[in-house]
């Protein structure tokens, strides 16, 4: 691989990591803002730390991701790992997920990845240089069953979790005796003020 082609896929990653980072950095940490528990700033801090971390980890998986999108199996072997094609899946995905991210309109670069994969392949070696099977099997299949797998696994859990919240008493309000209610007071013959009584009143949440 030439110098200018190891340049090349080298900034087009770059841009596809920064595009991903961009459009599902706050994702994780979003219901953190939406519910108060964190300031915009702080739950930014997090995600970006989580994240961060996230992508130390995927080192470890980076070569066989690599070797996935590298079309291998889907492509005809001569163009596997063939810099023009790596340098056209990223270019392709990065610039879907930039779009997306600044329009606001939901993405997965994943599936853009795979997008930018077949169309790579079919401008290079037409529909029928396609293998279409394994396109389907190492690709389209879990991108489609994953999410339906999520979904009967809500359906079987959320039930009997649900029932068991219910027999535990544990309502969806819960009931926190912080604030003091007005104190009673009663006027002395002297004029002084004599506090009666206090108590507390539960502070719904």
């Amino acid at each position: 691989m030439s110098l200018l082609a190891l340049v090349g896929l080298g900034t087009m990653a770059m841009w596809l990591s920064y595009a991903n980072g961009a459009n599902d950095n706050y994702k994780g940490v979003a219901t953190l803002f939406g519910s108060d528990t964190t300031s915009y700033r702080q739950a930014l801090v997090w995600g970006t730390a989580t994240t961060f971390a996230g992508s130390l980890v995927a080192v470890l998986f980076a070569g066989r991701l690599v070797r996935a999108f590298s079309g291998h199996g889907v492509v005809p072997d001569a163009l596997v790992g063939d810099p023009r094609l790596l340098f056209s899946v990223a270019a392709a995905a990065a610039a879907v997920v930039m779009v997306a991210t600044i329009t606001g309109l939901p993405i997965s670069t994943t599936h853009a990845l795979v997008g930018g994969l077949t169309g790579a392949g079919v401008s290079s070696t037409g529909l029928t240089g396609i293998s279409w099977p394994t396109l389907g099997a190492a690709f389209a299949a879990p991108l489609l069953i994953s999410p339906l797998m999520s979904g009967l696994i809500v359906a079987a859990t959320y039930p009997p979790l649900r029932a068991a919240r219910r027999r535990l008493g544990v309502r969806h309000d819960s009931c926190v005796c912080i604030e003091p209610e007005p104190t009673a007071e009663l006027a002395a013959a002297d004029g002084a003020a004599l506090l009666s009584h206090t108590t507390t009143t539960p502070l719904r949440t």
